[in-house]
């Protein structure tokens, strides 16, 4: 968490856009005579708010899809994957480097499942292949962005093999939404009419709290009658959507927050390259592997002490999170950064470096 009090640059949050920050004047929402705090019930049983239809129907007319919310997106691909138990004869194909929430979901599903090599097509079309004769639905579900390595999926191979095996594709924009796109709808905004379903959050670029799962009507009403997660939860707060509702009409009209993160990313990958330390990303997050930093192997606790002396907090991520000999500091860049502090943070990466 955020120590204020240390006054320590935190390089951990993933509100990409500095938006928590921003001031919204609340007078608009109680006007709406909404409910503010809490919706009270499930929505199954308590609807929606005026203000989460609006929402909804901003959203399905970027889209061109249903809208169904969620509390988060944990919650929003939990529910969404562990409800394909009700779909007989369906396999899932999910890459190895999916989110938690993704596998758990499937789990959940109790529906056989495939991982495919990170972003590897060969070794995703070997398993469709091998086993698309054994069932009658294929399900393939990745991100645009994803969450630890900041790459991207090679969506138009993906699109390929989708017309070539007619499978459900099912993409987690959760890092890409609000910040790619002409309308900001995500990484693959201009292919979203050939992806069945989608998951987007607002608790990333939009910096409030919430998710979305966008689909056909007919999955969508499915999702509502079968994902414990959206049946049995009292339901996101109209305070969080009302924010999430003007910052995401916000930074559609104000688009120098998106010139100042990809000139910050720049700027660090530039940093990087200065320290001999190299990047694999392009996007707000960027993986520094501890491998590349230590020649030797370090004990975390050791490795954390050091931290401790600086005025600066960044991700430690270690197994299982990631796989062995994958551990890494997970760099998260906002426009709220500034490049002195970017360059606070290179000088501890430089002093830490072997």
């Amino acid at each position: 968490r955020e120590n204020k009090k240390e006054g320590k640059l935190n390089f951990i949050l993933n509100d990409y856009l500095g938006l928590r920050h921003r001031k919204i004047e609340l007078d608009k929402l109680y006007k709406l005579k909404e409910n503010l705090f809490t919706s009270s019930a499930s929505p199954l049983l308590g609807g929606y708010s005026n203000l989460k239809e609006s929402f909804c129907n901003f959203l399905k007319y970027l889209y061109k899809k249903e809208v169904l919310l969620f509390n988060t997106g944990y919650a929003a691909n939990l529910g969404c994957l562990s409800s394909l138990k009700h779909i007989n004869s369906l396999a899932i194909f999910v890459d190895k480097l999916a989110h938690a929430s993704i596998y758990d979901g499937i789990l959940l599903s109790q529906k056989p499942f495939f991982r495919f090599r990170h972003n590897d097509m060969d070794h995703l079309e070997y398993l469709l292949k091998k086993y698309s004769k054994h069932y009658k639905y294929l399900y393939v579900v990745t991100e645009s962005i994803f969450s630890m390595d900041g790459d991207i999926s090679p969506i138009k191979d993906l699109l390929i093999l989708k017309e070539k095996y007619n499978f459900v594709l099912h993409i987690d924009e959760a890092h890409a939404f609000g910040i790619y796109g002409k309308n900001l709808l995500g990484a693959f905004e201009k292919y979203k009419e050939s992806i069945d379903i989608i998951t987007i959050t607002f608790g990333k670029a939009l910096g409030s709290f919430g998710s979305a799962i966008l689909s056909e009507k007919s999955f969508i009403d499915f999702l509502i009658n079968t994902a414990r997660s959206y049946i049995y939860s009292t339901h996101i707060p109209n305070l969080n959507v009302f924010i999430s509702y003007l910052n995401f009409l916000y930074i559609r009209k104000n688009r120098n927050l998106h010139k100042k993160l990809f000139k910050n990313i720049v700027y660090f990958k530039r940093k990087l390259k200065d320290i001999k330390i190299k990047s694999i990303s392009n996007n707000p997050i960027q993986p520094i592997f501890l491998k590349d930093l230590f020649k030797s192997q370090k004990d975390f606790k050791d490795i954390l002490e050091k931290l401790k002396k600086f005025k600066v907090q960044i991700g430690l991520i270690r197994p299982p999170t990631v796989p062995k000999g994958k551990e890494r500091f997970r760099i998260s860049l906002r426009a709220d950064h500034s490049k002195k502090d970017i360059d606070e943070l290179i000088d501890i990466l430089r002093f830490l470096k072997e």
